[in-house]
């Protein structure tokens, strides 16, 4: 079991993605790091910010940062921290969530929008990761 958004947790992401033919193949035209900024809010009280580099179907390197400026991306994703804990669960779609305002972005949405099947892939392996969720460590 994996905690989100740790260290750990963004590392066996990693390693699920790196390992999947799927994405491999749906990432295989994918440049460019995304940082996911998690905001406060009355679930989780503390920002969060981490930053993932997938790069032609692959994820080169994934980090936690202490603030947005750490690492630079060219795609920037931010939300509450409700909203990415849903996304994690599979309980909310992140496309909807960007076009309903939930998920605001930060770069080229007309690229994003030609890069569903990586993101799609992206989710799967997201959701394959066994998580808890920081908020309900007790």
């Amino acid at each position: 079991m994996f905690t989100f958004p740790t260290l750990e947790w963004l590392q066996e992401l990693q390693r699920i993605l790196n390992e999947s033919n799927e994405y491999r193949q749906a990432g295989k035209n994918w440049e460019g790091a995304l940082a996911l900024i998690s905001e406060p809010d009355e679930i989780y009280k503390e920002p969060i910010y981490i930053w993932i580099n997938p790069y032609r179907g692959q994820v080169l390197d994934v980090a936690q940062m202490n603030s947005p400026d750490e690492k630079p991306a060219p795609f920037v994703l931010t939300g509450t921290y409700s909203t990415w804990k849903s996304i994690v669960k599979g309980e909310l779609d992140p496309i909807k969530s960007i076009m309903k305002g939930k998920i605001t972005v930060d770069g080229d949405v007309s690229y994003l929008v030609t890069q569903v099947k990586q993101a799609q892939a992206l989710l799967k392996g997201l959701r394959q990761v066994e998580t808890q969720f920081i908020d309900e460590m007790g």
